[in-house]
């Protein structure tokens, strides 16, 4: 992973939250990226604990320094609701 990055590849964690994600891989492993799983964007903005799960994850990958990746927007409202969360975290 180390030789990986040195030459600038980017890695993720993808569905993030879920399965075999955990946090222990975030201490383990030197990532770039975490893939918000499309579980959590699905039911947004009408269900609170997905709203707080996205929030979690997004401020998590901004102390990390990781660049955050959204996976399963499938409207106009889940968008505005992933810039405006990504926006108010910076």
């Amino acid at each position: 992973m180390e030789k990986l990055k040195k030459l600038e590849v980017s890695i993720a964690l993808d569905d993030f939250g879920t399965g075999y994600s955990s946090m222990a891989y975030l201490i383990k492993l030197k990532l770039s990226r975490l893939k918000i799983d499309p579980s959590f964007i699905k039911n947004i903005p009408k269900n609170d604990k997905d709203i707080i799960t996205i929030k979690v994850i997004i401020t998590l990958a901004n102390n990390w320094n990781f660049k955050k990746i959204s996976e399963g927007i499938e409207n106009k409202e889940q968008l505005t609701f992933i810039k405006d969360t990504v926006a108010d975290s910076v």
